[in-house]
């Protein structure tokens, strides 16, 4: 791969983009070349838009939407960089967003159900993923917002969390009464045991690294299956259900848009189409003329 150093410079400094964004192009480029190697090994041209386009099928078209954009980044930038190396423009084809595709979320008995097996079984875990289904299902974190989460911004005294999200920018996210009381119990007991100081709510590990994103998934996913769930559950299924519920129990999409820290109104909007068809089931169970 091309001086990828270089283009990881270019990403922070240049594009000013978030580190766990950076972390996710680069892992999307190396997974493509994984594959690419194992099928093309001897080839020299790399990025042609047959193979990508092969390549992206394999996923769902949201995934491909989001790959697509790393592509289209790095691409662009090799092809100023080194305007020698003969590279054919690339155009991928990617069937179109649905937009009527709702985001998969979770009933209030699953989320309830998920909360009720880490207090049952409280010896399997370490108490921060009780934490951690707070900061999703109760403040509708993203898992890159969860695990980045310092604890110089969780305001215990006013009861919120500033929240650094995408672009830098912050917000400030309500805490219950639940969660201000599992997270001062949380660091009180951490706190004590590690000698060494950490800013960082999940702090890092021996090798230096810090909670990652596939541990929280295996966690969600892991409480899914041992739940019963039939549907594919992720940590953004939490962040879905939080802002589902909220809008069942009245509140307005302007301030649902402020604690998710959605940059449009648009973004926000879908999960109106989710809580207007729980809404009609509801009216149709209930409602003598349902």
């Amino acid at each position: 791969m091309l001086n990828i150093e270089s283009y990881t410079r270019y990403l922070l400094l240049t594009k000013g983009l978030a580190k766990n964004t950076v972390a996710s192009y680069l892992s999307d480029l190396k997974v493509y070349h994984q594959w690419h190697n194992s099928k093309f090994a001897k080839s020299e041209v790399v990025y042609s838009t047959d193979r990508i386009s092969s390549y992206l099928k394999q996923y769902s078209i949201s995934s491909q939407h989001r790959k697509r954009t790393t592509f289209v980044s790095f691409i662009s930038w090799k092809s100023k960089q080194y305007p020698d190396i003969a590279s054919k423009e690339v155009s991928i084809q990617i069937a179109k967003k649905n937009s009527q595709t709702l985001p998969i979320t979770l009933s209030v008995n699953e989320v309830r159900s998920m909360f009720n097996l880490i207090e049952k079984v409280k010896s399997n875990y370490s108490g921060q993923e009780l934490i951690i289904l707070e900061l999703l299902y109760g403040c509708g974190l993203r898992v890159s917002e969860v695990i980045s989460l310092r604890i110089s911004q969780i305001k215990l005294q006013e009861g919120i969390i500033r929240v650094v999200g995408k672009g830098g920018k912050e917000r400030a996210v309500p805490l219950s009464d639940i969660a201000q009381k599992i997270i001062t119990n949380y660091l009180s007991e951490n706190l004590s045991k590690n000698s060494s100081v950490s800013d960082y709510l999940f702090p890092a590990k021996k090798n230096g690294t810090l909670l990652s994103r596939q541990y929280v998934w295996s966690l969600i996913h892991s409480l899914g299956k041992q739940i019963h769930l039939e549907k594919k559950c992720s940590p953004h299924s939490l962040r879905h259900a939080f802002a589902t519920h909220m809008l069942n129990n009245g509140a307005d999409i302007r301030s649902l848009q402020l604690l998710l820290g959605h940059a449009s109104i648009a973004t926000t909007q879908k999960y109106l189409h989710v809580a207007k068809n729980k809404l009609v089931d509801f009216h149709s169970k209930h409602h003598p003329r349902g």
